[in-house]
């Protein structure tokens, strides 16, 4: 183990034994995992109060590519879950201070499972076979997401929200507006044209309940058949259920950029299967054209986290080279907006 992540160990073993007042505890095993643009995750297990307890800690980065995300909300939301059919991770501990870790973070329980990867063909081929034998998969994809969309939105008030359910589709434009000014993309010829055909379909109703906002496989630890755990919070608001279902039709998630992709949602299930049974399990009735909007809306919301990345790769604000390679990704997206954008012509 490297000083750096020596001292951040022993740093953290002080904060967590005083937190839960037992000088004795030792951390068994301390690793840096691969992590995302907003958050530096380590995995551990410690020995608490002598019993072996396993962890993730989150840490928030200085220079995240996710604008207006926190772990610490994050945390709020995790807290909120709690003892509700939505199989997220338990929260422990909180911490604002960024002299321990280099940023505020977060100590969370670590649930035993498998994140598919939809750019492998192995987990294609997996997911596939789920569904070709009708296992208990594709039902708990779709339960887990119905849950997050019966918790009460009265509990989480610190949360973006619409104003009201009939703005939900005016608001997420603005939403998405709002970032693409940040990253300078507004008058680029795919987001301007997006933002033109939506402003002209925008649903006159809908509901509000709680999104998740980046529901996709690499979201979702899978035990066996069952969705053991969700994670990444960082997206979640309060807005209309529909973009989280639009959001697993996105071609790109479901493994499109490495031929062969799959055509169903998340790569998993048939996108009529999906719209059919969420609209009888959440009893909310799916129209054609107003699903469009929003698959129209998610796609330019993923088009534009991937432009936050590539921008902030673009101007040094991020040093991963994950971030640069987006750039491939980008004409993917526009070509996804495009289809959407044609099929309406056509219709």
């Amino acid at each position: 183990m490297n000083r750096s992540l020596q001292e951040k160990q022993d740093r953290l073993r002080d904060f967590l034994a005083g937190e839960w007042s037992d000088p004795g505890l030792a951390i068994l095993g301390f690793r840096e995992m691969s992590d995302g643009w907003s958050r530096v995750t380590y995995a551990l297990t410690v020995e608490r109060h002598g019993k072996p307890l396993d962890l993730i800690v989150q840490v928030e980065r200085e220079s995240g590519v996710v604008i207006g995300s926190s772990v610490l909300r994050d945390f709020s939301i995790l807290q909120v879950l709690e003892n509700t059919p939505v199989p997220s991770p338990v929260p422990h501990l909180q911490e604002s201070d960024p002299v321990i870790l280099g940023g505020p973070f977060i100590v969370v329980e670590r649930r035993e499972g498998t994140c598919f990867d939809m750019f492998k063909r192995k987990d294609r081929e997996v997911l596939s076979a789920h569904w070709d034998r009708r296992s208990a998969l594709p039902d708990s994809v779709l339960d887990v997401i119905v849950a997050v969309h019966g918790v009460p939105i009265d509990r989480v008030p610190f949360l973006p929200s619409a104003p009201s359910a009939s703005e939900t589709g005016a608001w997420e434009i603005e939403r998405c507006r709002d970032v693409a000014r940040q990253i300078g993309r507004e008058d680029d010829m795919y987001v301007a044209t997006a933002f033109t055909w939506l402003e002209r379909h925008k649903p006159a109703d809908g509901s509000l309940t709680l999104v998740h906002g980046d529901y996709h496989l690499r979201n979702l630890l899978i035990s066996g058949d069952r969705v053991a755990g969700l994670l990444d919070w960082e997206l979640t608001r309060v807005s209309d259920p529909l973009f989280d279902i639009a959001y697993m039709c996105i071609p790109y998630l479901s493994g499109k950029f490495f031929s062969p992709g799959s055509p169903s949602a998340l790569g998993l299930i048939p996108v009529d299967w999906l719209l059919k049974e969420y609209g009888r399990r959440s009893g909310r009735d799916i129209d054609p054209r107003t699903f469009r909007f929003w698959r129209v809306l998610a796609t330019l919301s993923l088009l534009l986290i991937i432009s936050t990345g590539v921008s902030a790769f673009e101007t040094g604000m991020v040093r991963d080279m994950r971030s640069g390679w987006l750039r491939f990704v980008e004409p993917v997206l526009h070509e996804d907006l495009l289809a959407l954008l044609r099929q309406s012509l056509a219709d």
